[in-house]
Formats: structure tokens, sequence, C-alpha cells
């Protein structure tokens, strides 16, 4: 794959984040698969870790956000994405990743795992 040439905007915010849709367009066209993504208020990630210190992070990350969207709205069944805001709220938000996945959704199991403080 050629590199995707990123300008000014996007310096600095990872290859990967840029790229990510463009290669899960290239993935789907290899068969069937699956692609999930969990998205988070942008006011949120303005805010935490290296995004703060970014005069365009709202910009970018809408732009972001909309590739990953067009990308999902392409792949239709084989793409979803979970916001994560609404889950962190309503565990229960979780049900159709599951459902989706084709696995077994216990709520007390998802409550109990993000009780956990995790940090990264």
């Amino acid at each position: 794959m050629p590199p995707v040439q990123q300008d000014e905007r996007h310096a600095g915010a990872g290859l990967d984040v840029v790229q990510a849709p463009i290669r899960q367009r290239e993935l789907a066209m290899l068969g069937p698969q699956r692609n999930g993504w969990v998205l988070r208020g942008h006011a949120a990630v303005a805010q935490s870790k290296w995004w703060a210190t970014r005069d365009n992070a709202l910009e970018v990350l809408r732009e972001t956000e909309g590739r990953i969207l067009r990308v999902a709205a392409d792949l239709g069944d084989a793409a979803y994405h979970v916001h994560y805001d609404k889950y962190a709220a309503d565990p229960e938000a979780l049900r159709g990743l599951h459902d989706w996945l084709g696995e077994p959704f216990d709520l007390d199991r998802v409550r109990s795992v993000m009780e956990v403080r995790h940090s990264f």
C-alpha cells in the first residue's frame, strides 16, 4: 500500500489514526471480516494526553471520525461502531456489539470489567 501523505493538520496524529479507514477498506477487499471501532466525544479526547497540546485537535478528530463513519457505511454489516460515552454511561449499550459478534451478552460480567479502572 502506498503511504498516505499527511498534511500539517495531521502531523503527529499518528499514521494509524489517519490511515486506519483506508486500511480497513483495503482489508475488506480481501474477503469476509469484521471491522469495529470505538468512538468518543471530541471534546473529551481533545483534552486528553497529547491531544490537549494540539491547536487543531477538534478539527483532526472530526475529520478522522468522518472517515471512519464513511468506511463503516461502505462496509455495511461488516462494520460496527460503539460510542464510548454511551456504553460508559450504560453498559447495556454494548449488547448490540455482542449480538454483532455472535457472542452472549452478560451484563453483570460487562459491568464487573468496566468497574476496573484502566489507564493506558
